[in-house]
């Protein structure tokens, strides 16, 4: 067994020191490959902490140009940044926290019908995506590959984690939200939404993705974690399986 090398132990000291990590479970997060949709709000802290984490290999799916409104929450990003394709902007930022991650970029919108072929070769989908039409499209195309995907959202001050573990046979998040697709007038473009609310979520969205891979049996599986940044409560909600759900049970 190779043995971490001195500048990436030196790196991930505090992290190893870590009882449920340790030396193994850092060689762990070293070939893990993780999907990243969405390089926005909540994919911004997400991609800091994931490579800050050693996740030795990123995906990144985005098809916006950085704005100017973006720079109140989605910290990846400059003012100098603005205009220029958040893909590539954001390969920067994390490469220059750790330039040993290796990252893929997808400048691509996701539609229907879209070729999901590249999700087989990532262990986790973590959707940062910000409307409802996405985000069962997501859930679809992973319940029908078994492919395991972390999703969170965020709106004013509250935000949502879910986890779906195909291997737990558990719900999926059209189990929770399939029907009401079209609803994107309720997205944070018109609904606005508090920075640190972004901050936070997409912090405990990359903090939960570390538990998965590293199988800890504290996790998210089937249950939705709800944050109230007014009150700073946590509410969790055991979900169970939707039988009209049209991604569990008719794809």
């Amino acid at each position: 067994m190779k043995t971490i090398p001195q500048d990436n132990f030196d790196r991930y000291l505090r992290q190893i020191l870590v009882k449920e990590i340790g030396g193994q479970g850092q060689k762990t997060l070293f070939k893990s490959k993780v999907l990243v949709l969405g390089a926005g709000g909540l994919g911004a802290p997400i991609l800091f902490y994931l490579s800050a984490a050693g996740i030795g290999h990123l995906g990144i799916i985005d098809h916006d140009n950085v704005d100017i409104s973006n720079l109140q929450r989605q910290i990846l990003y400059k003012t100098s940044d603005v205009g220029k394709p958040k893909i590539e902007a954001a390969e920067i930022a994390v490469k220059n926290l750790n330039p040993n991650i290796k990252i893929n970029k997808y400048d691509m919108k996701l539609e229907d019908g879209f070729d999901n072929s590249f999700f087989k070769s990532y262990d986790l989908v973590v959707d940062g995506s910000d409307t409802l039409h996405t985000k069962n499209l997501i859930a679809r195309n992973c319940v029908s590959l078994s492919k395991a995907l972390l999703t969170g959202s965020v709106s004013q001050w509250e935000g949502q984690i879910f986890l779906y573990d195909p291997s737990f046979a558990s719900s999926c998040y059209s189990c929770l939200y399939g029907d009401l697709v079209g609803t994107e007038k309720n997205n944070c473009n018109n609904l606005g939404v508090v920075g640190t609310v972004a901050g936070i979520v997409g912090t405990m969205m990359a903090s939960e993705t570390v538990k998965y891979l590293l199988g800890t049996q504290y996790s998210l599986k089937s249950t939705l974690l709800i944050y109230d940044g007014l009150s700073h409560e946590l509410k969790k909600i055991k979900v169970q399986k939707n039988q009209k759900c049209t991604s569990c049970f008719l794809i």
